[in-house]
């Protein structure tokens, strides 16, 4: 089946249930089914990739806006890229009860925290994110 366009769609939805009066709302409706759609599945299209760099000393950073998940990070120092290994809030705050003490040096965790992710150790360079 090929994809419709959304008049498409609106015309066999009427045809479907014999209201051609209702165009406005069928429309409204079909609108309201792709975003829920949307919300479900990731669609390639919508995969999107964002690089950034750290900054020294600094542990907390924010992910890019309009992102509707989030798979990983990597960090790139000297050429070389590795992936960052996921450290859930609970864990870190077990292992690190005292943040200040933390130390320093090439991220190797990162923690997501609502908008916002954690960087452990906490960057001594500016290394880039991906």
């Amino acid at each position: 089946m090929a994809a419709l366009t959304h008049a498409q769609l609106v015309t066999q939805v009427e045809e479907m249930t014999g209201r051609t009066d209702k165009t406005t709302e069928i429309g409204t409706y079909v609108n309201w089914a792709q975003i829920a759609v949307a919300r479900i599945h990731t669609f390639s299209y919508m995969r999107k990739e964002s690089t950034t760099s750290t900054t020294a000393s600094t542990e907390t950073y924010t992910f890019p806006t309009n992102i509707k998940s989030f798979y990983g990070l990597r960090v790139q120092t000297a050429g070389k890229e590795r992936k960052l290994r996921n450290k859930i809030a609970m864990v870190k705050d077990s292992a690190v009860p005292f943040p200040s003490n933390e130390s320093e040096g090439t991220p190797t965790y990162y923690t997501p925290w609502g908008r916002n992710f954690e960087l452990e150790p906490i960057p001594d360079a500016v290394v880039t994110l991906s």
